[in-house]
């Protein structure tokens, strides 16, 4: 196994759980690496620190994949180890949509694998990662002999590099097609061939099992809904009405098809309109009400949503829009970064009627590292209105 040195502040970040490597001027020896080899990480006085995937092409130049230096790179036996911490969901005939692999805190860098019903989606995140896809393919193949399998490529930022999705012999896909896929016993429309986002966030699973144990008879408003899932679970657990506020109105048609899906339709609606300007306008009060809006741009124009601007709008319009005792969900997708928006603190500090709940454990396929934040997909806040 070669080696790579590594800077002082890097292998301080590395003692303390995250498994980046980025260059500096202190990084030496990529030069002789080849993109996924196996490297030794060793400081300046060539101490070795831990075990690393190479990407000396990238900007973040090595991933960690074990914390102990010189260890092989055994893909399978990683994938193996992920797979059994999954078996309770892998048993679950409830649930067919969950993280399989997740990236780093798997200790396989740079890769996601999602199970969404009948599709097994195989996303790489990192160059390095790429070289070891024919294992990957194998190994899904071998496990999930029932599943198709869908490769997708996020590597960089897609207003640079469009998303790339194929089947497992390069083929094109259709990226209209459609699956069905199950979480919590509620059927949802999947779209793994289109872009990034496929039809359900699972790693919001947890979030929606905790809300259906308070939504029997309740009246829900889900704002960014999206395909809306969330309204759909909670109808089916007993809610008496929700209605899903999107600009997106295609997002919204399929919102409506997944209630139809379940047979909740009738206790359905949806708005599509800016969610600020919903809340506004609105004269009813609500007792579940969810903003789980998206850190980047959405629209254009007057309809731009930027997330350090307009949350605080957000969350005062929603606020004076919720019952008494009700519930309030605030989920801000920041992946750790809080200098875009301490959601926690933005509350605390403005809103006094808000009492802060506990929020549910994330579900045990989406592993958190502690000192890499980046293994957390969001800020999440249940809070209890007290009026």
């Amino acid at each position: 196994m070669r080696y790579l040195t590594i800077s002082r502040s890097s292998v301080r970040f590395v003692k303390d759980g995250h498994p980046w490597i980025r260059v500096d001027r202190f990084t030496k020896g990529l030069d002789q690496l080849k993109t996924g080899e196996a490297v030794c990480l060793v400081d300046e006085k060539n101490k070795p620190i831990a075990s690393a995937l190479a990407d000396p092409d990238q900007e973040i130049c090595a991933r960690v994949y074990h914390k102990a230096a010189n260890k092989d790179f055994a893909i399978h036996s990683a994938l193996d180890r992920a797979k059994e911490k999954r078996q309770a969901l892998l048993d679950d005939e409830d649930t067919n949509c969950f993280r399989l692999v997740h990236g780093e805190s798997d200790f396989i860098p740079g890769l996601r694998i999602e199970l969404l019903g009948p599709v097994v989606l195989i996303l790489l995140r990192a160059p390095c990662i790429k070289v070891y896809l024919n294992d990957i393919i194998q190994w899904c193949a071998k496990h999930f002999p029932e599943l198709e399998i869908i490769i997708k490529e996020h590597m960089d930022d897609l207003r640079k590099h469009p998303l790339r999705s194929y089947g497992p012999n390069e083929q094109s896909l259709d990226p209209k097609r459609e699956y069905i896929g199950k979480e919590l016993g509620t059927e949802v429309i999947i779209t793994p061939c289109a872009d990034l986002a496929t039809g359900v966030y699972v790693d919001q699973r947890a979030t929606r099992a905790f809300l259906r144990q308070h939504c029997i008879d309740k009246s829900i408003a889900n704002a960014f809904a999206y395909t809306g899932l969330f309204s759909s679970s909670l109808l089916q657990a007993g809610a008496k009405h929700a209605v899903d506020i999107d600009i997106a109105a295609p997002s919204l048609e399929t919102a409506q098809r997944n209630a139809a899906l379940n047979h909740v339709a009738d206790k359905h609606t949806i708005a599509v309109q800016d969610s600020i300007q919903y809340f506004k306008e609105m004269r009813d009060t609500f007792d579940i009400i969810i903003l789980d809006p998206p850190t980047a741009a959405h629209g254009k124009g007057k309809n731009q949503w930027i997330l350090r601007k307009h949350y605080p709008q957000l969350l005062e319009v929603a606020a004076n829009c919720l019952n008494d005792q009700g519930f309030l969900v605030a989920c801000c997708n920041t992946l750790g970064n809080k200098k875009q928006f301490a959601l926690k603190q933005h509350l605390t500090q403005h809103f006094n009627q808000f009492e802060l709940l506990t929020n549910p454990p994330i579900g045990a396929d989406i592993p958190i590292t502690k000192g890499f934040p980046e293994s957390s997909p969001y800020q999440l806040l249940i809070a209890r209105a007290h009026k």
